[in-house]
């Protein structure tokens, strides 16, 4: 039956992603209404919708991921970005960390800037709509973002990028896992477990589901 090989599927790992058990079990479903039909519509986008879902899930099932897929996509290309901010972190300004040669402090007041590996690509349709909270230690971003430099000044941050020029790179974001510090009445943002590990025994209270 579907539902014995879909659960086959999954324990075998060849299907993942914890959201995408509700979204299989509901084709499962869909399948059922065509396979059994009654009296129901739906329209041409529900239906090509259902067709882009399955054919991720026969690629996935094949080892292929789907660039740029909902389901099963491939990883995704992070690029080197500068995040840099004022004093009173009123302003912040995003851009490809290449740039740093063109910029300057403005007249008013220096900046204090990192540089991540993040995704960023100006002129696509992939942002990443949490970049601009971006947190070393906990996870805040829609897609993995990791520090490479920083913080310091615009200068500092020019020159240890001509030396070291990072590229781009890719991460695949499906499953990622992550610890949740409950202590008491404070419930704390999630971290990566090796980052929750490197805690100071006095940030390490209370429960880590």
């Amino acid at each position: 039956m579907l539902g014995h090989l879909r659960i086959w599927a999954r324990r075998l790992g060849l299907l993942r992603g914890q959201r995408n058990r509700a979204i299989e079990q509901a084709i499962a479903n869909l399948r059922n209404l065509a396979a059994h039909p009654g009296h129901h519509l739906t329209t041409p986008v529900d239906a090509a919708g259902t067709l882009s879902d399955l054919t991720e899930i026969i690629n996935h099932l094949w080892g292929a991921p789907t660039p740029g897929g909902r389901l099963y996509p491939a990883p995704i290309r992070r690029e080197a970005v500068v995040l840099a901010w004022n004093a009173a972190s009123t302003r912040l300004y995003t851009a490809l960390a290449d740039t740093l040669p063109t910029w300057g402090d403005p007249d008013d007041e220096p900046l204090q800037c990192v540089i991540v590996h993040a995704v960023c690509r100006p002129g696509h349709h992939v942002p990443d709509p949490g970049l601009r909270q971006f947190d070393s230690r906990c996870e805040v971003t829609q897609y993995p973002a990791d520090l490479l430099w920083g913080p310091g000044s615009i200068s500092d941050a020019a020159a240890w990028y001509a030396v070291h020029q990072p590229g781009p790179d890719e991460r695949d974001y499906l499953d990622r896992t992550f610890v949740v510090r409950h202590d008491g009445a404070e419930l704390h943002l999630p971290m990566r477990p090796e980052v929750a590990a490197a805690l100071p025994a006095t940030e390490q209270s209370g429960q880590w589901p």
